[in-house]
């Protein structure tokens, strides 16, 4: 059976975690860690019952979502579900800011702003009727920019979440962003 990875990030210098799952959907997946230095290894840290899409560790905390919508907080090699219910959770992302407070973007266009840890779900906005593939902050903490699947960009400020700008899709999904000076 062919694994991949769906998501990485880097814990510190010498650390990577990631997601990783087993083709299908509603297949089992797992969290895994590996050195940098020996990339080829994977060490598996935990199991899900579905595909993990996007991992995210945020302090001491790692939190992944599942195709189910769930967000699991990784605990002692066990995924512990999140008070939080969505469909499919594509994107996980810490708040602009150091507010400790966690942004979810989900399959039907809904970004989820979960207060900081024990993480309960403190506002839910529905951007539009197609899938949140990224969510990202600018440098300086005061706006975020989300991908959706039409291929449009909404700029929205930050903590208001107020529209401040569409910029048109040409519909194709756009599946990463990236803020530059």
């Amino acid at each position: 059976m062919q694994a991949w990875i769906t998501s990485v990030q880097w814990i510190d210098d010498q650390t990577i975690i990631a997601t990783q799952s087993d083709g299908l959907l509603l297949r089992p997946g797992s969290v895994v860690r590996l050195a940098a230095q020996q990339p080829e290894t994977l060490n598996s840290v935990a199991q899900a019952e579905a595909s993990l899409w996007t991992v995210l560790t945020i302090g001491d905390q790692t939190l992944v979502s599942d195709y189910k919508g769930r967000i699991l907080r990784l605990d002692n090699q066990t995924l512990q579900p999140l008070e939080v219910q969505a469909r499919w959770i594509r994107k996980l992302v810490a708040a602009p800011g150091g507010s400790g407070e966690v942004l979810a973007g989900t399959e039907d266009g809904q970004l989820v702003v979960l207060s900081p840890a024990p993480y309960r779900e403190s506002r839910r906005l529905e951007l539009a009727k197609v899938a949140i593939f990224d969510v990202v902050a600018n440098p300086s903490a005061t706006q975020i920019a989300v991908a959706l699947g039409d291929g449009s960009i909404q700029l929205r400020s930050w903590p208001e979440l107020e529209l401040q700008l569409t910029i048109p899709g040409k519909n194709y999904a756009c599946w990463t962003l990236q803020y530059t000076s």
